[in-house]
């Protein structure tokens, strides 16, 4: 008995095994999902101003320096950039070195980097880039160009720059930089020309570049660079919109006119939350992704003007503020309360220790100011003893400049001071601070947290008298020799702890004299349609618009594939009679067996 129901199983097996492939054969075979190439990226940008022309002479100044960030470097790509963790990402330049006495930089280009014509990228780009920053210092953003003696061409993807001397932060200063076609300008002559700033078309690096481009135009095309060495990209345009600082996000995402759109208040992120298949995203305050880098929000201070140009004034200034009120009412809270020596005060890695923090203190604020001569007037506002009214203007561009000027001047008041705030053009505001017309201003930029750039941002020896025109380093025209001497003793040093004193002595300086008022560094928010496109997964991980690694990802939902030609499909009478004959098989075999 116990053989035959052996048997009995192991035909039964048998007898699946050969039933069940014949099943399985008619079931069709499972689609899968296929990226689809094409689609238009609409992205709306915050703009205090348009972009006035693409190519030519003082294209980084051609409009607001966080809109050129947010689109140029998609067609001028730098040489590298910053990742999330601080760490440099190679671009066109693959791979650098540096002599053991600091004073030579070896660069190599990648042998696949061309320009959006087509054309090779060569070290004759690196030298007419080298020419250009010598010959137009706003164009030298870094300050590099004065440490450098001569660029030496090795062959056509190798060179080496050879210092006057040692430059600590050379490298990540150099690789920030764009390169210029040399095949293309020619000569600095050719570059700094009228003609040069009418092109509609870029010749870049980038993973995109602009095309019909409009001085002045509100709406920007740009179309993928096929010749482009980093990979492809799926999408086939982006259109990007310049949208007003007061600009309604929710409204506008509600109603699908973006896929990808910059928010200019934290105060829009929780209707934007409530819109069905829109996400937002946070970077870091602390960002050191490309060029969308540390957004730092403070006041410039006229250090000429009196009664600003008394460092007691502008100390009182700092105790009627509270800026932990600032980044709530402002920054909904998507911000960090900078520190007085100009970095994120969650910044341990490199803050100076025991800064001033000047909390706020009307009374300690009114000391001073009546300490400087001031007296309380009838209504309450500080003149000067002869009875001349005291008043100061803020000025700002709109959006949140403005209302931080709005809760600014309120505070103002509670210490005394009658404060008026003035909303003005981008053109007005940035002319205002070139020639020294202004008492204080508020203002909202990028800068990435390499702590020789951020300490010099405002800082130019040289101050520029009232009426005369200045870049924006020299825009709060204060200066200070000691300043000026750990700078120079901190690029010339490779140790570490030399670099924490130097930067903390630098710190203290700016947190004592207050020639510009740090409030906050603000997150960046960004909000997206996930059903229009999809590949927003690296926004999630801190790289942020508009890095290459987001940018290429980006594509259109994936769509089933149509899958491979199968057999007709058999009928289900089909399949109940293959298992009905093939249990009534088996069956009968188990019977004769069990009948031996």
């Amino acid at each position: 008995m116990k053989n035959s129901i052996g048997r009995s199983v192991l035909l039964i097996a048998i007898s699946a095994s050969l039933v069940m492939p014949l099943l399985l054969s008619v079931v069709p075979a499972p689609t899968y999902a296929a990226i689809p190439p094409g689609g238009n990226l609409r992205v709306g940008l915050i703009a205090t101003g348009p972009i006035m022309y693409i190519e030519g002479r003082g294209v980084q100044s051609a409009g607001p320096a966080i809109l050129m960030e947010n689109v140029m470097v998609l067609a001028h790509e730098t040489f590298a950039q910053f990742g999330p963790d601080g760490n440099l990402i190679p671009l066109t330049i693959e791979s650098w070195g540096v002599s053991e006495d600091g004073l030579a930089y070896t660069f190599t280009i990648r042998e696949n980097a061309t320009w959006s014509d087509g054309t090779d990228v060569t070290t004759a780009d690196a030298q007419l880039t080298y020419e250009i920053i010598s010959a137009f210092p706003d164009i030298d953003q870094w300050g590099i160009a004065g440490y450098i003696e001569s660029l030496e061409e090795v062959d056509d993807k190798t060179f080496i720059v050879h210092l006057k001397e040692r430059f600590s932060p050379f490298l990540h200063y150099w690789l920030m930089l764009e390169p210029y076609p040399a095949h293309y300008w020619e000569s600095v002559e050719a570059f700094n020309a009228t003609g040069a700033t009418e092109e509609t078309e870029t010749i870049g690096v980038g993973p995109f570049k602009i095309v019909g481009f409009s001085p002045g135009a509100s709406v920007i095309r740009m179309v993928p660079n096929e010749y482009y060495w980093g990979g492809e990209s799926y999408i086939s345009d982006i259109t990007i919109t310049l949208l007003s600082p007061d600009a309604n996000v929710p409204a506008l995402m509600a109603a699908g006119e973006f896929d990808l759109i910059e928010v200019p208040s934290s105060s829009q992120v929780a209707s934007i939350l409530g819109i069905q298949n829109v996400d937002v995203t946070l970077s870091s305050t602390k960002h050191y992704g490309g060029w969308q880098m540390a957004r730092w929000a403070g006041v410039l201070v006229n250090c000429l003007k009196a009664p600003l140009d008394n460092v007691d004034f502008r100390r009182a200034i700092a105790y009627g503020l509270n800026r932990d009120e600032i980044v709530e009412l402002t920054a909904g809270g998507y911000g960090t309360v900078a520190s007085y020596g100009f970095l994120p005060s969650d910044y341990t890695e490199w803050l100076a220790p025991d800064l001033p923090t000047y909390e706020r203190d009307v009374a300690k604020a009114k000391e001073l100011i009546e300490g400087l001569g001031f007296v309380e007037g009838a209504d309450g506002f500080y003149e000067y003893a002869n009875g001349t009214s005291l008043t100061l203007e803020v000025m700002a561009r709109g959006g949140t400049e403005t209302l931080i000027a709005t809760v600014m001047a309120q505070r103002l008041k509670d210490i005394g001071l009658n404060v008026l705030t003035r909303t003005l053009s981008s053109t007005v505001y940035v002319n205002n601070y070139n020639y020294g017309y202004y008492d204080l201003g508020v203002i909202m930029t990028n800068h990435p947290l390499s702590l020789d750039f951020v300490l010099n941002k405002f800082y130019y020896p040289d101050v520029t008298p009232i009426g005369e025109t200045t870049f924006y380093r020299g825009w709060d025209r204060w200066a200070n020799a000691r300043f000026d001497e750990l700078m120079e003793l901190s690029r010339g040093s490779i140790s570490e702890s030399d670099l924490h004193e130097y930067y903390n002595e630098a710190q203290e300086i700016l947190a004592d004299n207050l020639p510009f008022l740090s409030i906050y560094y603000a997150n960046h928010i960004w909000a997206h349609r996930a059903d229009t496109f999809e590949g927003w997964d690296l926004l999630f991980e801190d790289y942020t618009w508009p890095m290459k690694e987001i940018v290429l990802d980006i594509h259109l939902p994936e769509e089933p594939e149509e899958p491979e030609p199968q057999p007709a499909p058999v009928p289900i009478e089909l399949y109940a009679a293959v298992g009905v004959s093939a249990v009534i098989a088996v069956a009968a075999v188990i019977y004769a067996l069990t009948r031996r």
